[in-house]
């Protein structure tokens, strides 16, 4: 119903969905290189034929399904202890806030705008759950979709998929399944959304929107990156005309950083228009300006997230870059974010030469200060005042080191959430871009070029032209090293 199946008469044969096998062009045919294993094969120009035409008329087949590019269909159903009782069981939406598009028809993009939602707001579906996604989105009773699922992949575990999503609030919870009888722990990880996130070459619009909000600060951190300081933030009706932007392109989440955002003039207006129409949106701040009274109307715009930024994990370290004072003021402002009740608040770390030998008590220092989210921002050197820093970027066996630490963390810190997307690659320009002051965008925060200004050209029209600079990179860039480990390379004739 879902799968591609083959049309030639041999119906066991599936390929493996797109999002699993990406194809390119190498002299003289394609190479697959099957994103899992990270196994490539090599075909020659007729196997590339057979490959793209899908024709039962080569004996390759086999070869392609000890390596998984092709798997076997079978003829399975779900166990007896899994079915579902009433087989006129369907499952549906949460509510208005949940939004979703088809990246591909093997990648469903899932979004959660509910302003007091503590998970990740974003949910990218591999095949297997985009495939279940659509039966819902049709109105399948649960049991076809469980069948479709067998049918296809060969195992069932929609009851596990549905518990996981009625507890991220995407769908409405459903009596006869109990989150608790269908751990969603034990459900096969397809693709967290990070890992998606770097695989795309260009999504149909950005997962993430960096907004720039303003070039107003009242710190010169040593680390920063800005090309330049003003003495004021851009215009309340410019604003507002990004944002109505920002609305009509669908673009569901939206980082609002600076400078110093709660500098701008009219902060709360332009969150709580974004809010309205149901874009989820954060702020990142030093901290310096938060008051109760200021987080309280953050919340009443409806924020959903405030991350507050550190330079170190100790005063001394922090302040020997933003200041004297400042650290105990970031502090003090994540307080008031709780006070305010704020639904999300979490921490931005930028680590770099000089603050490295704190990174192991991090979990320590998150659970001090009472935040369970950081992200971790690796120093670049540049900007104005961060290409004159005292400090340099840490090295690449720096950064795996860090890497392992995060992977630890996640057996004995469950309740921590630390994200540093070094580890996965670059999604500038794929699946994220940057919008500044004035309306300019770029791919990155720590380029300079613009690539258009949507004061000048609707944004919509500059993200679609940036799909044919994206497909020239491909998938899974990285900053300083776009290399991907292949193993196993052969070549199929």
């Amino acid at each position: 119903m879902w799968g591609r199946r083959a049309d030639m008469g041999f119906d066991e044969w599936v390929k493996s969905p797109d999002v699993l096998v990406v194809s390119r062009k190498v002299a003289p045919g394609l190479r697959l290189i099957h994103q899992e294993s990270r196994v490539s094969i090599d075909l020659s120009e007729e196997a590339s034929e057979k490959w793209l035409s899908w024709t039962d008329e080569w004996d390759g087949w086999e070869t392609l399904v000890d390596q998984a590019f092709v798997l076997k269909r079978p003829q399975t159903l779900p166990e007896k202890e899994m079915v579902v009782e009433g087989n006129d069981l369907v499952c549906q939406i949460a509510e208005r806030h949940v939004k979703w598009y088809e990246e591909t028809s093997d990648l469903v993009i899932l979004f959660q705008s509910k302003p007091m939602n503590a998970n990740n707001p974003l949910l990218a579906l591999g095949p297997y759950g985009s495939l279940c996604w659509r039966g819902i989105l049709a109105g399948l009773p649960i049991v076809d979709i469980r069948r479709e699922a067998v049918r296809i992949f060969g195992r069932d575990e929609v009851l596990p998929f549905l518990a996981r999503l009625m507890d991220l609030q995407f769908i409405q919870p459903i009596p006869e399944i109990h989150p608790l009888s269908h751990r969603h722990e034990e459900l096969k990880k397809e693709f967290p959304a990070p890992v998606v996130q770097f695989q795309l070459n260009h999504s149909k619009i950005p997962w993430y929107f960096l907004w720039e909000i303003c070039k107003v600060c009242d710190l010169r951190c040593k680390t920063c990156y800005l090309s330049a300081f003003k003495e004021r933030g851009c215009q309340i009706d410019q604003a507002m005309a990004i944002a109505k932007q920002i609305i009509d392109a669908g673009i569901f989440y939206v980082g609002i950083f600076g400078g110093e955002p709660l500098l701008q003039e009219g902060l709360e207006q332009v969150i709580q228009t974004l809010r309205e129409a149901d874009v989820f949106v954060k702020i990142i701040s030093n901290g310096q300006q938060m008051t109760t009274e200021r987080a309280r109307r953050l919340a009443d715009a409806g924020i959903n997230q405030v991350e507050i930024s550190f330079d170190g994990l100790s005063r001394a370290v922090h302040e020997g870059s933003r200041g004297s004072g400042t650290f105990d003021q970031a502090i003090q402002a994540l307080q008031c974010l709780r006070d305010a009740e704020i639904p999300r608040q979490g921490m931005v770390w930028t680590v770099h030469s000089g603050n490295v030998h704190e990174f192991h008590r991090l979990p320590q220092f998150m659970q001090e200060i009472g935040v369970t989210e950081c992200y971790v921002s690796l120093f670049k050197k540049t900007g104005l005042q961060g290409s004159e820093a005292p400090y340099e970027p840490i090295s690449d066996e720096e950064t795996q080191r860090l890497i392992r630490y995060i992977q630890g963390w996640e057996r004995s810190h469950p309740e921590l959430t630390v994200a540093m997307t070094a580890a996965l690659g670059c999604s500038c320009g794929r699946t994220s871009c940057v919008v500044d002051d004035v309306g300019d965008l770029r791919v990155c925060s720590f380029a300079y070029v613009s690539v258009g200004n949507v004061h000048q050209r609707p944004f919509v029209e500059i993200w679609q032209a940036l799909a044919q600079e994206a497909e020239k990179r491909g998938p899974l860039g990285f900053c300083k090293d776009p290399a991907v480990e292949i193993a196993d390379d052969r070549m199929i004739s």
